[in-house]
């Protein structure tokens, strides 16, 4: 709420962000030349100023870009001189402390500029340097000065829980206040050789007291929505912009990922490191990450790595151990997570090759329950009256047959021969098609032996059946009505039959024929076996054959969904399979980057297949958990195993100063 103090004394209230135009408007027409001019910048206009960093110069570097080329106790000294002041006078003197030869200005807009000589690696000095150690507006100065309070704050918190005291309402937020004041200011005054400021504790109560009510109405404000999608359902410009500031895919993010980073990037946290976060701590299973995983930076990974192997004590190396033991715990509650998800309403495979089996078994069943209707079809034509082939007919059904024998030697087929001769003495003696396809049992019984001879008859049939089908299609079967009728049925039904389960090569047929084996029929293709030969052996199909989204495609139109939905799990788990047997500290562990390989290559190489396979939320979030597990199992390690990340150690330390991951 805005108030306004009109000449007589009245005050004017405003809704809160009404422009100063308004204002000036509303109170001119209602109180004439009286009315009071608001000031050259509203008190909104001056925090947005603020906010922007407007008033300073884009000439002069802040400290974290000046490049001062400070030792590494200089730049810890820095780093936490600019994390717990924002005096100009403590500054100089802090600054002053750490390079007695340095000197200071102020720019046009008052902010204090200090300048620092440049020195070579033996210590002499090269030239000199500007930049603000804490100019006005919102800068990475106060951000990390607010950090660092946040984490005492956080600390004292819990230190406070312990002893009993209040931590919460005005009294805990006065308490936790004050003393984080005393510390902040006695590291302060250590730093400038400043006096003990008392007077700095009640203002630290007060604005204690003061945030945490004012902490309740911005967790009001702040609460996550929805804003990073338009009404039908698609991402905003501004979320997609901060979607592809964050390194991340606004077409491949998941809905959850992308709310949680535009949060993210609305709190000021860095866009790539807020997409990270993001990503982790929205899969089903949050992962957490450490800060070099975070940041991606390689230093921070190999710092990390060393104080893993103990280089900096036993103790960051019990931190990260249990660091690493959690991650592996996620990632492995995750892929149970992701599994049951797929699953939906199917059974939940418990080990490879089950789903496999699974599906042979229902498209088996399929195929015999079909079988037996084909076989009914036929049996009631049989019952029937007579029905024939018309004159003509009879002769393209003979020509078609014999058309087979021709690429066959009469002393290796004999048995085509005299079945084709056989057919031809039954033409144009008004044989009934009953007898046709008592003729074509026969030829089918014997074309299982598995000889040239075999061979021919096999062919024979295919043109048999080919020519019976073309004679319905064409009406060309004459006799009763009602046995030509049912003649007609039982073939074309035979026809769709012999497509779906007897195709040459096709999936159906190979994962359901029956074979005589040792003396007993049995499938085919072992139901052991069924998973490898769909996918391939390790799932090599799945990255390999397009080819294989077709033969997918027809098994998803033809199985049960219960099952359809057991062979995609067995396809994630193929793919899960190539991130096993990963070493981490010595350890077997889920290596994320071999299975974010096997995901690219499965999405880039046989896309098809991954569109059959996986809906697009689901190829989403396979892709986020591809991404996470990466990240957390990944990173650059010192495979020497030796010291040479210390160099950097003091480094690693003032970088965490002011971190805020």
């Amino acid at each position: 709420m805005i108030e306004v103090r009109a000449p007589d004394g009245t005050i004017v209230r405003f809704p809160a962000g009404t422009s100063d135009e308004t204002i000036v408007d509303v109170m001119g027409r209602e109180y004439g030349s009286q009315a009071p001019a608001p000031e050259e910048r509203g008190v909104v206009g001056r925090t947005i100023d603020w906010l922007s960093g407007v008033n300073r110069r884009e000439d002069i570097p802040q400290a974290a870009q000046a490049r001062l080329g400070l030792s590494a106790s200089q730049a810890a000294q820095m780093a936490a001189l600019l994390a717990t002041t924002a005096s100009d006078d403590r500054l100089m003197r802090g600054i002053s402390k750490i390079e007695p030869t340095a000197q200071f200005d102020k720019d046009e807009f008052g902010n204090l500029i200090a300048v620092m000589p440049i020195r070579d690696e033996e210590g002499r000095e090269t030239g000199r340097t500007r930049f603000y150690p804490n100019p006005r507006g919102l800068d990475m100065t106060d951000v990390a000065q607010a950090a660092g309070a946040l984490s005492l704050g956080g600390a004292l918190g819990k230190a406070a829980q312990v002893i009993g005291a209040p931590i919460s309402g005005l009294l805990g937020g006065a308490t936790l206040g004050a003393t984080e004041a005393g510390l902040v200011e006695l590291a302060s005054s250590q730093l400038t050789d400043s006096p003990f400021q008392v007077s700095d504790i009640p203002y630290g109560a007060a604005g204690g007291a003061a945030a945490s009510k004012v902490a309740s109405v911005l967790q009001g404000l702040l609460r996550p929505g929805s804003a990073a999608f338009d009404p039908n359902g698609a991402l905003t410009p501004a979320a997609a912009a901060a979607v592809t500031a964050a390194g991340l895919d606004p077409a491949t993010i998941t809905r959850e990922a992308a709310e949680a980073l535009v949060q993210r990037t609305r709190a000021a946290v860095d866009p790539v490191e807020a997409g990270r976060l993001a990503e982790a701590q929205t899969l089903p299973v949050p992962v957490p990450l450490t800060r070099g995983e975070v940041t991606g930076s390689a230093g921070q990974q190999l710092f990390e790595d060393m104080a893993l192997k103990g280089a900096y004590g036993e103790g960051p190396a019990a931190m990260l151990r249990g660091r690493r033991a959690e991650q592996q715990q996620a990632i492995q509650q995750n892929i149970g997570a992701i599994q049951e998800y797929l699953a939906g309403t199917s059974p939940v495979v418990g080990t490879m090759g089950e789903g496999g089996a699974a599906a042979q078994s229902a498209l088996a069943a399929r195929r015999a329950t079909e079988t037996h209707a084909a076989s009914d079809l036929y049996t009631a034509a049989r019952t029937s009256g007579p029905a024939m082939l018309t004159p003509g007919a009879d002769q393209q059904l003979s020509q078609a047959v014999r058309s087979v024998l021709p690429n066959y030697n009469p002393r290796t087929a004999p048995d085509a021969y005299a079945f084709a001769d056989e057919l031809d003495q039954m033409m144009g003696a008004g044989r009934t098609i009953n007898a046709l396809c008592a003729w074509r049992e026969q030829v089918s019984n014997a074309s299982r032996a598995g000889t040239p001879d075999a061979n021919a008859l096999g062919k024979m049939l295919t043109q048999f059946d080919t020519a019976m089908s073309d004679a319905v299609t064409q009406s060309l079967l004459a006799g009763d009505a009602a046995a030509v009728g049912r003649w007609s049925d039982a073939i074309r039904n035979y026809k769709s039959f012999a497509e779906t389960w007897k195709s040459k090569g096709g999936v159906l047929n190979t994962l359901t024929e029956q074979v005589t084996r040792d003396g007993t029929r049995t499938l085919r293709v072992a139901p052991e076996a069924a998973t490898n030969y769909i996918f391939g052996v390790g799932g090599s199909k799945l990255i390999s054959q397009p080819a294989l989204a077709r033969d997918l495609l027809t098994l998803k139109s033809t199985l049960p969904d219960a099952e359809w939905g057991m062979l995609r799990q067995e396809a994630l788990m193929n793919l899960l399979a190539r991130g096993s047997g990963g070493v981490r500290d010595g350890e077997r562990v889920f290596s994320g980057v071999k299975f974010l390989k096997a995901i690219d290559d499965f999405t880039t190489k046989n896309p098809s297949t991954a569109k059959v396979l996986f809906t697009p939320e689901e190829r989403k979030l396979l892709s986020q958990f591809a991404s996470v597990s990466a990240r957390a199992t990944g990173g650059a390690i010192n495979a020497s195993n030796t010291a040479a990340a210390g160099a950097g150690l003091l480094q690693q330390l003032v970088g965490a100063i002011g971190g805020t991951n």
